[in-house]
């Protein structure tokens, strides 16, 4: 498999999916909340549908795993395929049905159960992001070069979160005053997006709890591929999901590390 000739079959269909969510972006829609807080609308599903139709062809012999599907334990791959697709049809529902801006397709390709493919789509703004397992980051089809983190604060020597952004749903880190160092504290909303900005630079770290596979998959790998740290931590007081993750910036992510914990 060339995983180039790949990524640039798939674009099309990512696209059209984003076509397919921002038809209803804004517009009246259906939804249905399901569990507390969780919310799947039709533009979700409308976009599982190509995705999953459109992927089944490039790869039959792949498994699909996709936040909407029906049967959530799906995740527990007891006999995994050789290779698994593992899909968000639109990471930042909360965002998109408030009609705010800030949401994403994520879709990961995992082989042997090592993800070679990530690729992130933002529909509003038509930013195709995408990494290969030892190829790099792509940005819209040019290759981001990576820059060394400038952790360097001459006016605050001893604080290397002074002037960093960090996007996070852990209440905890909001309680460590961190304001009052100088840091910029955002909740954005979206995971996939907020971890494709890490790998560009745009954010610093990237901070959150209760995530499942679906959606981080494609973005560790993005931040990965940037020479950026991604950790799997455990919180003692963790909510929902399966995962907490910090990923960015690998002296910003170790002092975290030590915050949080």
């Amino acid at each position: 498999m060339i995983l180039p000739d790949l990524v640039k079959q798939m674009e099309p269909l990512v696209r059209s999916a984003g076509q397919a969510i921002m038809g209803y972006f804004r517009h009246d829609f259906q939804q249905r909340e399901k569990s507390l807080g969780d919310f799947v609308t039709a533009a979700d599903l409308a976009s599982q549908e190509i995705l999953i139709a459109g992927l089944t062809k490039l790869l039959p012999q792949a498994r699909i795993i996709s936040e909407e599907l029906a049967n959530l334990q799906t995740l527990q791959i007891d006999h995994p395929a050789e290779y698994c697709w593992v899909i968000d049809p639109l990471d930042g529902t909360n965002n998109f049905r408030r009609g705010i801006p800030h949401f994403a397709i994520s879709i990961a390709l995992v082989q042997s159960q090592k993800t070679v493919l990530g690729v992130i789509y933002d529909p509003v703004c038509q930013d195709f992001f995408y990494a290969i397992s030892g190829q790099g980051v792509y940005y819209n089809h040019q290759r981001v070069t990576v820059k060394s983190d400038n952790l360097n604060n001459s006016d605050h020597p001893d604080n290397i979160f002074h002037n960093r952004l960090i996007t996070t749903n852990i209440k905890d880190i909001y309680l460590l005053n961190l304001e009052l160092e100088g840091v910029l504290l955002r909740k954005f909303g979206s995971a996939a997006l907020d971890l494709a900005y890490a790998a560009m630079g745009w954010i610093d770290l990237v901070a959150y709890q209760g995530l499942y596979h679906w959606d981080f998959a494609a973005g560790e790998l993005l931040v990965l591929e940037a020479q950026k740290a991604f950790h799997q931590v455990h919180l003692p007081h963790s909510w929902g999901g399966q995962q907490q993750i910090l990923a960015g910036s690998a002296p910003l992510v170790i002092q975290m590390c030590r915050y949080i914990n």
